[in-house]
């Protein structure tokens, strides 16, 4: 097995690459490998077709290197809606998308989650790079202490 063998093709080629005395033993781990590996190209190909006809605007996220259906997805709207939906807890980014909403207009919940996501984006971002504890309400808090002191 000297031969750099790919992912895909991994449990079609290494049956026939073990040792007689390894293949009873690893031979029915390749043959789960294999499965996996058909059922993850299934799996992904759904996903990119539920991308392509439900959210066809990830299709400009995926224009990136590394971004692919399933991250587009999550980016453009699981977060935001649930993030604005009716079970999601109360957080700055939710009070934020409702504002916008309850602006109204033809487009204001679409306004509303493309602006969460976006400021979804950068807090996640500042998140990454400072090392920073997330404060769901840190907005909130920090205009509550403003108006006691300025009461």
């Amino acid at each position: 097995m000297s031969a750099r063998i790919s992912t895909p093709s991994f449990h079609k080629k290494v049956p026939g690459q073990l040792p007689s005395e390894l293949a009873e033993v690893l031979g029915p781990i390749v043959e789960t490998i294999g499965s996996l590996t058909e059922k993850i190209k299934d799996y992904d190909r759904r996903i990119e077709e539920l991308a392509a006809q439900r959210c066809p605007e990830t299709e400009l996220l995926r224009q990136v290197s590394g971004v692919a259906s399933l991250t587009a997805l999550t980016f453009v709207g699981e977060q935001c809606h649930y993030i604005l939906g009716p079970f999601a807890p109360d957080s700055d980014l939710r009070r934020h998308g409702e504002k916008i909403a309850q602006r109204g207009g033809k487009n204001a919940k679409k306004r509303a989650v493309v602006a969460v996501a976006r400021k979804l984006s950068v807090l996640l971002h500042r998140l990454w790079v400072s090392g920073e504890v997330y404060e769901a309400l840190r907005n909130a808090r920090c205009l509550g202490v403003q108006a006691e002191e300025g009461a």
